[in-house]
This record gives C-alpha cells, structure tokens and sequence, in this order.
C-alpha cells in the first residue's frame, strides 16, 4: 500500500478537480478503481507466496493470538489494514492443514517483554530495539526475542505426541538454555 499511496492519492485529487458526471472524472474513478485492484493483488500474491514458503519449510508455525480489530483503532491501522494480517493467518492456516502441519495460537501478552533464555521479565519502551536481559545478560534484538518466546511458549503448550518441535535454533521444546 505505501509503495502506491502516493499514486493514488494524485489520482484521487485530479479526480476531485473534475466536475461529477464528466467524461474525465469517469476515466479517473477508473483510473483509481484500477489501482485499488493493483494494490490488492499485490496483497494477495505476496500473501499467498510467503503463506505458501512458510508452510512448505516449517511443519508447525506458531503465532501470537492477535486482537487485529484493536490494533486497527490504534496508530498502526494504516499498516494493520495494509498487511491484511487476519487474511494471511488465514492463508497460513489453510495451506497449514492442507500441507498436514498446523498453525497453533499463542498468547501474545507480553511477549515482548519476558526473555527467552531465563523467563525473567524485562521492562521495555516501544523505542527499546535490544533486548538485554538484567538477570542473564542474553542480548539479541527486540523482535528476534519476541520471535523466541512465542517459540517457547508455542512448543511447550503443543500437545501432539506424534511431533517433536525443535526450535530454530536448535534446543528441543520445553529447554530454556540458549547460550
């Protein structure tokens, strides 16, 4: 979406220039109808192409439980809306059960905030992009450390006997050593 915005809006303001019924706003509201139908299959094939990825690497892939409808009246519901996040959780789960994998739920309060080696909590402001844990000194980026507790938390509430879960990087589920 932000790769086009610019172009759509100059479509959209040319438009509102012209005169209702004219034959130049009728070229340009299908001039902007056309680009919204760019835009979305655009969505819609990067969507399906890492859906598609994801589920042919991994057998289990597991996600924060996400309030999306939150997250879209808050300051990132340009980008939330944009990602399209519920339809690709939805891709994921389907192209998941087809493959025979599964894509499990985590909760998702506080991931952020817990370190993936020890467990401690580790207060951090949105501005914080390091994770440094006081307790262990395990230091890794922010996003990379939220990654590993939904990891963790995934693979140690998954149930299937038939299924080991190695984590990525390589400690079998339910350890928490990383170092």
């Amino acid at each position: 979406y932000r790769k086009g915005a610019d172009k759509l809006a100059k479509l959209q303001k040319m438009r509102s220039r012209c005169r209702r019924g004219s034959n130049r706003y009728a070229e340009l509201s299908r001039q902007v109808r056309v680009h919204h139908e760019t835009m979305a299959n655009r969505r819609l094939d990067f969507q399906h192409k890492l859906s598609t990825q994801l589920v042919s690497q991994y057998d289990v892939i597991f996600v924060e439980r996400l309030n999306t409808n939150g997250l879209c009246r808050s300051h990132v519901s340009k980008s939330m809306y944009d990602a399209a996040w519920s339809q690709f959780l939805f891709f994921l789960q389907y192209k998941a059960e087809r493959a025979g994998g599964a894509r499990p739920e985590v909760d998702a309060r506080g991931t952020s905030q817990e370190c993936p080696a020890c467990g401690a909590a580790v207060h951090k402001e949105l501005s914080d992009r390091v994770h440094v844990c006081p307790s262990c000194r395990y230091t890794v980026p922010r996003d990379v450390a939220a990654a590993q507790v939904v990891e963790i938390r995934g693979a140690t509430g998954w149930t299937d006997p038939l299924r080991k879960v190695i984590l990525s990087w390589g400690e079998v589920a339910g350890s928490r050593s990383l170092q």
